[in-house]
């Protein structure tokens, strides 16, 4: 387990969006940033079913205690428009 709030630590975060929704990268990237997080580079995963987008990724917090805890981070997630559901863990490093 990570000590959100001093060192810099990493999650896996899948997102599932809302049917007929077309996420932006730009939009997800800056909801994380804004909860002092970034997504990994080169941890995208991208797929569809039945007009539902799943993005899996890595997020990464800022460290110096800038990351919001898990819990904070999944109650903001979950205000997000065009969100339906998500999944968020500590990622095993």
């Amino acid at each position: 387990q990570c000590d959100w709030s001093s060192d810099v630590c990493s999650s896996d975060l899948t997102v599932h969006f809302a049917p007929g929704i077309a996420p932006s990268e730009d939009d997800l990237r800056r909801a994380v940033e804004d909860r002092g997080y970034q997504i990994a580079r080169g941890s995208f995963s991208i797929s569809s079913r039945k007009e539902q987008q799943e993005w899996r990724f890595v997020i990464v917090s800022n460290g110096g205690g800038k990351g919001a805890s898990l819990v904070n981070l999944g109650k903001g997630l979950s205000e997000t428009k065009g969100i339906e559901s998500f999944h968020l863990a500590y990622a095993r490093n």
